[in-house]
């Protein structure tokens, strides 16, 4: 079967000598695994595989077959590379982090055009945000992300007893999750250096507590390193 559709590269790794896995999240058939053949470059020339890097968003023409683990990629071209994620430390840690949340939630191999839309919106946002205006996007998208896979609230109360927290956040923490849970990340106003740690943390437990097997963010160190 012969699909046309766009998707948003989550991972690659490689396979063999000469080949890669790579995970893609498509807009016609949810979140698919393809190998992918890594070439030999021309003199001068970079190689087709080149484009299969993670948040590249790609225009796709790919072939399934049911009885096989992978599929295959036919045609490709870049429809968005996110440049500016990649050459931003802060933005390049943010989205790495939210990649390796993406590949512990998404699972579903069908069609959801508003989750894509999603993605494809909000990575774009990130892209071309100026400095000072991207710091709680992560917790934005996370919020929001949550609506798409089934389990999103509007309430504090109701976040915090399926976070499974005991202790009530500080007045300031409680008053920031507020406008968070009435926000879009496009809109939300700056947070303390001291508050995103712990909205952060409070919602890594919220996903723990309904994502099953979501274990540990190996890219979290990385993050509050280089931006919390």
């Amino acid at each position: 079967m012969i699909i046309h559709t766009k998707g948003l590269v989550l991972s690659q790794f490689k396979y063999g000598d000469n080949g890669l896995i790579v995970k893609i999240y498509t807009e016609a058939q949810g979140i698919k695994s393809f190998m992918v053949d890594k070439g030999k470059a021309r003199k001068g020339k970079i190689p087709k595989s080149a484009i299969y890097q993670p948040l590249y968003l790609l225009e796709l023409v790919t072939f399934w077959q049911e009885k096989f683990t992978f599929g295959r990629i036919n045609e490709s071209q870049v429809l968005k590379p996110f440049h500016a994620i990649q050459m931003n430390a802060h933005k390049r840690a943010l989205s790495m982090f939210l990649l390796e949340v993406l590949l512990k939630c998404l699972k579903e191999e069908e069609e959801n055009v508003p989750l894509f839309a999603f993605l494809n919106e909000s990575f774009s946002w990130l892209n071309s945000a100026e400095d000072g205006n991207f710091e709680v996007f992560h917790l934005s998208f996370l919020l929001e992300l949550s609506v798409f896979l089934g389990f999103g609230v509007s309430e504090e109360a109701v976040l915090l007893e399926q976070s499974g927290v005991v202790e009530e956040l500080s007045s300031e923490s409680s008053q920031y999750l507020s406008h968070l849970l009435n926000s879009r990340y496009d809109s939300v106003k700056p947070m303390p250096r001291s508050v995103r740690p712990v909205l952060l943390s409070l919602l890594l437990n919220f996903y723990a507590q309904n994502i099953p097997d979501f274990g540990q963010i190996k890219s979290l160190t990385v993050l509050r390193e280089v931006f919390l």
